[in-house]
C-alpha cells in the first residue's frame, strides 16, 4: 500500500486503493502492540512453527484488542498463542 500511495505515476490506482481500504477498520499498531507481537513470535518459536510476519501481526492484533480471530488458513491451524481465541475453518 505504502508504494501506490507515493509513487505519483500511479494515482488512479492510489484512489482505488483508498476507497477499498476505507470500507476496513484499519488497527493501527503501536509500542504495546509490537510488545504482543514479539511475544507472538516468540512464542511460536519455541512451539517450532514461527509465523510468518504478517500472520504474527494478525494474532498480535487480536490478543491486544482481545478479539476473537476467525480464520480459514493453514498457518493457523491448531496453534496455540497465549491470550489467542482463534476459530480455524479448515478440516
Amino acid at each position: 500500500m505504502a508504494i501506490v500511495l507515493l509513487d505519483t505515476s500511479v494515482a488512479r490506482r492510489r484512489g482505488e486503493l483508498e476507497a477499498f481500504v476505507r470500507r476496513f477498520l484499519v488497527i493501527p499498531y503501536d509500542y504495546e502492540l509490537a510488545r504482543v507481537w514479539a511475544r507472538v513470535c516468540v512464542e511460536a518459536e519455541a512451539q517450532g512453527r514461527p509465523f510468518e510476519t504478517g500472520d504474527a501481526w494478525i494474532a498480535a492484533t487480536a490478543v491486544h484488542r482481545r478479539l476473537t480471530l476467525l480464520a480459514h488458513d493453514r498457518d493457523f491451524k491448531d496453534r496455540s498463542v497465549s491470550g489467542l481465541t482463534l476459530l480455524c475453518f479448515l478440516p
